[in-house]
């Protein structure tokens, strides 16, 4: 049974915010818990991420910091583009959302 919200999600995520701030002594002893939670995954891994498995729903969570740093990746960028483009013109986004979509992804 999973619980939600998933009780291990913020603790690796405030890891991972530190992982990409470079604050980490022992950047391995983490990884093991790859594959726990997929934003954590994106965030620890943002080169080989499997962007499929990207969901918007973290385009609003995300600092400017990090969207700068999921934009470095092509590939990234374009399959998140293709999603928020599509969620656009669905009519579904917020202000907010379509901002970020033309501040980074366009």
């Amino acid at each position: 049974m999973k619980v939600f919200p998933d009780p291990l999600e913020m603790p690796l995520l405030e890891t991972a915010g530190l992982y990409l701030r470079k604050e980490l002594i022992n950047e391995d002893t983490f990884k093991e818990f790859k594959g726990v939670i997929k934003k954590f995954d994106l965030l620890i891994d943002i080169s080989s991420f499997n962007y499929a498995e990207f969901n918007l729903e973290w385009i609003q969570e995300f600092p400017t910091w990090i969207h700068k740093l999921i934009i470095k990746n092509n590939e990234g960028k374009e399959r998140i583009k293709v999603k928020m483009k599509e969620e656009i013109l669905n009519g579904d986004a917020s202000k907010k959302f379509v901002d970020t979509f033309f501040k980074f992804y366009d």
